[in-house]
């Protein structure tokens, strides 16, 4: 068994306030950490639920003028300097940094602790390509293209963050050990100029014990005899996760004979469900929509197990897609967008059908045609089991706590 660890997470995102589920995972990686014995302190950007945390990490808000942002800026890296002084870690484990602010990670990877950085999306390749672009504060005191008074201010304003001890390279000029959640993510960082170990892992997302049975098994569907087609959308509730493609799907195939109803639950719910009631409304399927709110975990496993299909109709570069594995390990086939990370989950055929984005068309005739084929259902359905077994927990851990192990034996700071 490996010696325990003294481990500083850092994360904006992280229970008991996720911004979605990459920041859920960062939570469920500490206690697993935890699980096996090593110390988990989490700097992150509230009180977390799970454990001791400095809970001082500010959000880079888009509405801040430029002073505020470089002062938050440079709170976020005394932050983490101080953090990591206090604690004395013997290992920094990243995730979740796209919101804090780029010196922020810079601080945490150029400490002289070896560090991992957990990638659940393409933020940090993002970075790579264009830093001004991706970086608020970066792109504030960029001086390129700029003359006369803007160039002398621009300047200013990097000199007054070059005090408080914020980055001002026009470029990133550091790289640290990462994990990404799919290989998708690794291979877009990878074409960029990012100087990725040529064995960077992928440690996918880690599901919690209750999709899997005391065999190890995922759970799979519950039986039914009901003769509706149940399909799911979970999510956060937002235009680009498009929950509202989903509705269109639902009434087109409606529309074409079948029989189908539609379950929406996630984060944020409340903010967007009036709009979306009367999407369904216009689309004259209001009695075959529910809402599920924002369900814990135990409801959660009840709510998938109980529909027959999932739709993932996201608009967005997806780094893999927390609610597909979930999908996957409850028995549910996916009908959804696969132009990212999500690809290698929704197997065309095999676990699901692929649809293009706001193709509401395609995704209708899926529907379709699994009502009306319950024997292709199931045949799905038992070809997901096998594609989650990926996702158990103990799995997952292996991988992570094997990297962090060969990381810090490295002897080198990330």
């Amino acid at each position: 068994m490996p010696r325990a660890l003294k481990i500083l997470s850092i994360s904006y995102s992280f229970p008991p306030n996720p911004l979605g589920g990459y920041g859920l995972q960062m939570g469920a990686f500490c206690q697993g950490l935890r699980e096996r014995g090593h110390q988990v302190d989490v700097l992150t950007g509230g009180q977390t639920s799970d454990g001791p945390g400095h809970g001082v990490l500010r959000l880079l808000s888009d509405s801040a003028t430029p002073l505020q942002v470089a002062t938050i800026n440079a709170a976020n890296v005394k932050a983490v300097r101080r953090a990591i002084g206090t604690n004395r870690p013997d290992f920094i484990f990243c995730g979740g940094m796209d919101f804090i602010g780029f010196s922020c990670y810079l601080a945490a990877i150029e400490s002289d602790v070896p560090s991992l950085t957990w990638l659940g999306d393409t933020w940090l390749a993002q970075a790579w390509r264009n830093l001004g672009l991706f970086d608020r504060w970066h792109g504030m005191i960029s001086t390129s293209g700029q003359g006369g008074l803007k160039r002398l201010a621009r300047r200013g304003l990097g000199e007054v963050g070059r005090r408080l001890g914020l980055d001002t390279s026009p470029t990133p000029r550091s790289f640290g050990a990462v994990a990404a959640i799919s290989q998708f993510v690794l291979d877009d960082l990878r074409t960029t100029p990012a100087p990725v170990q040529h064995n960077a892992p992928v440690v996918p997302i880690m599901l919690a014990d209750g999709f899997f049975g005391p065999s190890g098994k995922a759970i799979g569907r519950l039986p039914s005899s009901n003769s509706t087609l149940k399909a799911l959308f979970i999510g956060r509730i937002e235009m680009p996760k498009g929950p509202d493609v989903a509705i269109r799907a639902v009434a087109a195939a409606v529309r074409s004979g079948a029989d189908i109803t539609l379950t929406i639950a996630g984060l944020r719910l409340g903010e967007l469900k009036p709009l979306l009631e009367k999407l369904a409304a216009a689309d004259g399927i209001s009695d075959r929509v529910a809402w599920a709110g924002t369900p814990g975990l135990p409801e959660l496993l009840q709510l998938y197990r109980s529909h027959d299909v999932f739709l993932f109709p996201s608009r967005i570069v997806e780094g893999l897609g927390v609610v597909n594995c979930e999908a996957l390990a409850c028995g549910l086939p996916i009908i959804g967008t696969a132009h990212s990370g999500s690809a290698e989950v929704i197997v065309d055929g095999y676990s699901g059908f692929r649809v293009l984005k706001d193709d509401a068309e395609s995704m209708a005739r899926h529907l379709v045609e699994l009502d009306r084929d319950r024997g292709r259902l199931a045949r799905l359905s038992a070809n997901c089991l096998v594609l989650a077994e990926r996702f158990h927990p103990s799995r997952v851990m292996d991988l992570l706590e094997s990297e962090i192990l060969k990381q810090l034996s490295s002897g080198s700071p990330a």
